[in-house]
């Protein structure tokens, strides 16, 4: 049996099993680092998992053992029924993966780099063509499909490896980060192929930091912090107890130089805070009752630091950070 989408491909329907099954995964480098550290995972038919956690957490390291790119040093994983670590080719004919980077290509043009790998997936030259064109009817390829990787933008290579991933049609598909980097034009549109794998069958399997999109798209989530996981369950049960312990977000914009110095009185002020480099600003969560604190500072010691201050809400973000910092702590 299998599940159809037009313009999608087909999908094996894994009767009695469950698409991805991990069993206390671990990972250990040479130098004594546990990337990976007692990891368990089932994932479902046409579900879609996010795993969120800070750079350096072990979340690209476990996506590469799930691709049957690395080796576990102990635990188990199945795809589909096949154990990846005795079969890790017949494995990857399972799986759809997507890297944080595109590397290895440059000389290709879009075109030529989506029927090279087409064709070692075993793809027909017609199969191919069927699925550029539902691509096409999201996200506009025309413009770059004669391009050389070599020169594309960062935005198109990272569509160019999301296209890569989900071209052979695969009964589970990882994703590493897929809408960094990109505008909010184009992560709508990533996300529409997204779903529309998972419509199709595919279990996905996201790595992201893009808070909001996990909120709004995934079914269950991970939080994984120095190799473990430390939250999981159900997005619903997430959003509630975020919300049960909300916190305000509070971002000071310094001026150059001075953002340090800002983080620095807030901490000593007991309000945790933190550097937001992306954002250019200083960045404390406090509970409803400490905004009050959070502006005398501002007033009293930080105005001629600082170019504006924004409060918002934010519960998700602020529970997300929140656990990160008392785990790294414990």
């Amino acid at each position: 049996m299998s599940l159809t989408s037009k313009r999608w491909g087909r999908v094996p329907l894994i009767c009695g099993t469950d698409i991805l099954a991990v069993q206390r995964l671990c990972k250990t480098y040479k130098s004594g680092k546990q990337a990976n550290r007692d990891v368990s995972l089932q994932l479902h038919q046409a579900e879609l998992f996010c795993l969120m956690g800070p750079n350096g957490a072990g979340k690209t390291t476990f996506m590469r053992q799930l691709a049957g790119l690395l080796r576990p040093s102990s635990g188990d994983l199945w795809v589909c029924g096949t154990h990846v670590n005795t079969n890790p080719r017949e494995a990857k004919s399972q799986i759809g993966y997507q890297p944080q980077h595109l590397t290895g290509l440059s000389e290709l043009t879009f075109r030529e780099a989506v029927y090279f790998i087409g064709r070692i997936r075993l793809l027909s030259k017609a199969a191919i063509a069927e699925r550029v064109e539902g691509f096409a009817a999201v996200i506009d390829l025309e413009s770059v499909w004669e391009t050389q990787i070599g020169r594309l933008s960062g935005g198109y290579r990272k569509i160019l490896s999301l296209v890569l991933a989900l071209l052979p049609s695969a009964p589970l598909v990882l994703l590493d980060e897929p809408t960094a980097g990109l505008d909010p034009i184009h992560r709508r549109k990533v996300w529409r192929l997204v779903h529309q794998a998972r419509e199709a069958g595919a279990a996905v399997l996201v790595a992201s930091h893009h808070l909001d999109e996990i909120e709004s798209h995934a079914d269950r989530y991970a939080i994984m912090i120095n190799g473990r996981w430390v939250k999981s369950g159900d997005m619903a049960n997430l959003a509630r107890e975020a919300y049960d312990n909300a916190h305000i977000a509070v971002r000071i914009y310094p001026i150059a130089a001075m953002g340090d110095r800002v983080r620095d009185i807030l901490n000593a002020g007991d309000i945790p805070s933190q550097v937001d480099e992306d954002q250019r600003c200083v960045v404390a969560h406090v509970p409803r009752g400490g905004l009050g604190k959070v502006m005398r500072l501002y007033t009293e010691q930080m105005s001629e630091m600082a170019q504006g201050i924004t409060v918002g809400r934010g519960e998700l973000e602020s529970y997300y950070m929140r656990t990160v910092a008392e785990e790294e702590a414990s």
